[in-house]
């Protein structure tokens, strides 16, 4: 019997040579029945690999030993069984599956425990920076310049071509269109039948230095405006390229599958659900669904979508009245789920607000301004930056919003983020609040009104009763932090008692969090 080693939650590649029949061996149907020590059973799809090759990609669930056959009628397969043993996993960045954490409905856990703070990071064409490389010089050194900055999820297309707004490869950093297609054939001409094994080779590099990372690949697996001849809606080839890609790549633990993005130019529904379902059926390891930016979908057929939480975008130059705090608040009221806000601008490059690779762009401050409203709502956010966003991805300079993002992720994460819920009650003019009632409270103190910047402070201190508490102030440019007391949070020492205090900001009119936490 053949044994093979692999680590918790990490995949390793089952080889299985054999002979077919069938013209077309991409067709072939051949799976492996996995046993657990726990009494699991995984059926596990495998692909093929080209030169009579098939592979099963598989990652333990538990530890010790797991007892597999290989099942056929399509292929002659040379091994018909064999033992993956499960090994202690060492790479404390991966911490197995993301799940929707079922004791913080809003939330996100991993499968061993560890609670994620999710902020994503856009990067459509990462699929394309690696190509013609087998070092993938490139994408390492894209990755680890954004996980410094506590970014760790990737959103990016399976494939894409080109962008109407910048076509052609302009410049050296222009990956659209790819140097390869994911199939065989032209993008004029592809050939639906047969997968392009060196591009799909590339992208399995790609998801397992994401997963090394323990960042997760956010993957689009449709795209609907950047120049792609996709399989006829419910054809042979169709159910080929779902089946293929979710075979290939649900045994690495971070992935979240999303239909595509922007599905809203998908007007069959039915199809869409159709597409959602194949996934869930095809995947052994039940990896997260969700669609990106379809409101038809979300609310006509929500009572038969299977997906997992919402992805949800909200441009303010398309929606400039948006208060992304009330449009987050109301998504997560309408569902007990997780709600990420994919995209709601892009930071403009360095030389300033017309230096762009797309037609609109933003600040910095306006990007971490609208981050901190979806995050005090209960939702999780995406960056996006200019040059990396979409086909021109040029990372020589760092985007002065990286820095607020780290300072955003470092706070949060420095409390049990997961344990508060939004807090309405003690919202005031420029301040939205989260709280643990009577044990800890967040400010975000956004802009001057008219009205000045005010909290309900006796309201906080009712629900904190007479224990001790610390209050500081946090600028969220610096990340500076200032501890001070109740009657400093006020102007005067006659306004810090009054229902709503005006706040004595010591960063001006820099917007800041205030921390409020009572002592247990």
């Amino acid at each position: 019997m053949k044994e093979i080693s692999a680590e918790l939650y990490q995949p390793v590649d089952i080889v299985i040579d054999g002979k077919s029949a069938l013209p077309n061996l991409f067709f072939a149907q051949i799976k492996g029945i996995f046993k657990g020590p726990q009494g699991e059973t995984l059926s596990i799809p495998a692909f093929y690999n080209g030169d009579d090759k098939w592979i099963i990609r598989f990652s333990p669930v538990s530890l010790g030993n797991w007892y597999y056959e290989i099942q056929s009628t399509d292929v002659d397969c040379s091994e018909k069984s064999g033992m993956v043993i499960a090994a202690e996993n060492r790479n404390k960045n991966i911490h197995g599956r993301l799940r929707c954490n079922d004791s913080c409905k809003h939330h996100f856990v991993y499968e061993d425990g560890t609670n994620h703070f999710m902020m994503a990071y856009e990067c459509n064409w990462l699929f394309s920076l690696g190509l013609g490389d087998p070092q993938i010089k490139k994408v390492k050194a894209l990755i680890a310049q954004i996980k410094q900055y506590h970014f760790n999820q990737v959103i990016m297309n399976v494939y894409a071509y080109d962008t109407w707004w910048s076509p052609g490869n302009a410049s050296d950093a222009d990956y659209g269109p790819p140097k390869e297609i994911i199939w065989e054939g032209s993008n004029d001409e592809p050939d639906h039948g047969r997968f392009n094994i060196g591009y799909m080779e590339n992208l399995d590099r790609t998801i397992a230095l994401l997963m090394k990372e323990g960042i997760t690949a956010h993957l689009y697996l449709k795209v609907f405006n950047k120049m792609v001849k996709w399989p006829e809606n419910y054809s042979v080839y169709d159910d080929l390229y779902f089946s293929y890609i979710i075979a290939r790549y649900q045994a690495f633990p971070n992935i979240i599958w999303d239909f595509s993005k922007e599905g809203f130019y998908e007007l069959d529904k039915d199809y869409l659900i159709n597409r959602l379902n194949l996934i869930k059926n095809n995947d052994a390891y039940n990896h997260l669904t969700t669609v990106h930016d379809d409101r038809i979908l979300y609310g006509r057929c929500a009572d038969r979508l299977p997906v997992d939480f919402l992805t949800a975008q909200q441009h303010k130059a398309h929606y400039r009245h948006t208060d992304f705090y009330y449009f987050t608040l109301l998504e997560t009221m309408k569902k007990d789920w997780p709600v990420l806000v994919a995209e709601f601008g892009y930071e403009h490059g360095p030389k300033g607000a017309d230096d762009l690779t797309y037609k609109q762009g933003n600040s910095a401050e306006d990007l971490i301004g609208i981050a901190y409203d979806i995050i005090m709502a209960g939702g999780y956010i995406t960056y996006y930056y200019t040059y990396t966003g979409w086909d021109i991805i040029d990372y020589s300079s760092i985007p002065k919003g990286y820095g607020y993002f780290k300072i955003l992720y470092e706070f949060f994460t420095s409390v049990k983020w997961y344990a508060f819920t939004p807090y309405p009650d003690c919202n005031c003019a420029g301040c939205r609040c989260l709280a643990r009632v009577g044990h800890e409270y967040i400010f975000f103190i956004d802009k001057v009104t008219n009205f000045g910047r005010r909290i309900n402070l006796k309201q906080v201190l009712d629900e904190m009763g007479d224990r001790q508490y610390k209050m500081v102030w946090i600028n969220i440019y610096t990340g500076e932090r200032v501890e001070t007391d109740i009657k400093h949070v006020a102007t005067n020492s006659d306004d810090y008692m009054k229902e709503l205090a005006i706040l004595n900001v010591p960063f001006g009119e820099t917007p800041a969090l205030l921390y409020i936490a009572a002592g247990e």
